[in-house]
Formats: C-alpha cells, sequence, structure tokens
C-alpha cells in the first residue's frame, strides 16, 4: 500500500499518517519529503529502501522535488509508504512532475481537509508554543497562550483560499476524509480500525481551542476579519 496524503498545515496530516503507519505491516512514512524545511527530516535510499535521513538541506525546491521523485522510482516496488504533500504557493510549479512521479510508483490520494477556524486556531497556538505534535506532553488548558502572529494566520488563510485550485489542477483520482470524523471514514474508505489508545501522535487540542487562548476574544475578531466569513470547504 501507498499513500499520498494531500493536505495543507495544520489539518492533522500528522495524526493521519500515523494511524496509516499503524495500520499496514512494515510501513514507512517518509513525512513530508517535498516540503521546503531545513528542520524536517528527509528520506534516502538504503538496500533498494527508502528510510528517514537527516535533513539534507537542498539547494533548490527543484533539487528537493527532483531527489525525492528519483528516490521513489528507484525503490523496492513493494515496500509500503505513506507521505504528505502540502499544496503550497512554492510547490504548485512542480506539481504536474510530483503527481507524475506518485502516479506511476502506485500512490493512492487522500486530501485530508478540516474546518478553516479550527485550522487557523491549531496554527496560531502551534506557532505560539512553537509545539506542532503530541510526542510531548499535550497542551495543559490551564495554561493559556497569548497569540501574536496574525500574519502568519493571514498567510495560512491565503494558502487555503488557493487549495481546492491547485487540487483542481492534479490528474488524479482521489478520496477525501475529514479531521472531525477522520476515524469513520478511514474504516469505510481503507477498512481500518483505530486504536486511539495505541497511537503516538494524537490529535493535539482536545475541545475548544479558544479555551487555550489568552487573548481568545481578539483573535477570534481577527479570524472573522481575515476569513469574512469564507467557508473554504
Amino acid at each position: 500500500m501507498r499513500i499520498c496524503i494531500i493536505a495543507s498545515p495544520r489539518t492533522g496530516s500528522q495524526h493521519l499518517a500515523e494511524i496509516i503507519r499503524r495500520s499496514y505491516p512494515n510501513m514507512t512514512d517518509c513525512l513530508e519529503p517535498f516540503t521546503d524545511s531545513n528542520f524536517l527530516r528527509d528520506i534516502e535510499l538504503k538496500n533498494n529502501q527508502i528510510v528517514l535521513s537527516t535533513n539534507k538541506k537542498y539547494k533548490s525546491v527543484r533539487q528537493r522535488v527532483e531527489t525525492v521523485c528519483n528516490l521513489i522510482d528507484k525503490a523496492d516496488s513493494n515496500q509500503n509508504l505513506v507521505l504528505r504533500l502540502f499544496l503550497l504557493d512554492y510547490i504548485e510549479s512542480f506539481l504536474p512532475q510530483i503527481m507524475y512521479f506518485l502516479k506511476k510508483n502506485n500512490f493512492k490520494f487522500l486530501i485530508l481537509r478540516r474546518d478553516l477556524e479550527e485550522q487557523l486556531l491549531s496554527w496560531a497556538i502551534a506557532r505560539t508554543t512553537d509545539k506542532y505534535n503530541t510526542v510531548t506532553k499535550g497542551y495543559d488548558v490551564s495554561q493559556k497562550f497569548k497569540v501574536t502572529d496574525f500574519h502568519g494566520i493571514q498567510w495560512l488563510f491565503n494558502q487555503q483560499k488557493e487549495f481546492n485550485r491547485r487540487l483542481s489542477t492534479l490528474d488524479i483520482e482521489h478520496s477525501t476524509v475529514h479531521y472531525t470524523t477522520l476515524y469513520q471514514d478511514l474504516e469505510q474508505l481503507l477498512n481500518i480500525q483505530v486504536n486511539q489508545d495505541s497511537l503516538t501522535l494524537k490529535k493535539q487540542v482536545v475541545g475548544n481551542h479558544y479555551d487555550y487562548i489568552e487573548n481568545a476574544d481578539q483573535v477570534k475578531e481577527i479570524i472573522e476579519n481575515i476569513t469574512n466569513g469564507t467557508k473554504i470547504y
């Protein structure tokens, strides 16, 4: 089984990838190999198998895309893989090339969607706390965070406005899963029974996101102004 999760930041893609990794034998999670980052682990080939490596610090997005595509193309075709692809602005021109190689190597495509306000709030909390997953302890609702990165919220909203357009350019067949109904959707689409207790990466925020934010009223007003009632999904 090979699965590409097509999503955007703070939609729960780490959580989804963790579920998929644990649901198939010897599944390798390739993380976000196409994401232009100097911090994420990358992939490499060992004994014809894709494995995680240290960050490669590619010189350009083009070099990253070409290298990752070639690695996937050369890997053992029977290796189970899951990876995440974010449809962000800098990757758009490379999407035809990426899709060609992923389809050629028998990837199935899952589109992951999330309520827009929840996504923006999750982004704001993660940027404020510099905490992007639940490998470490979860948030303590008694500890509130003051959100100040409103430019970041605007950036993510702008990316989301373009998500459906970018998705519509991809020549792929896909299924859709939603963050709020993730476990039910996976059971229906992939016959995956989710054991939440066994997961390392769980849903990061439980309950109302505003309960974690010190300046909740201000953040709510700013998000309303940014989105202006926009319903992207």
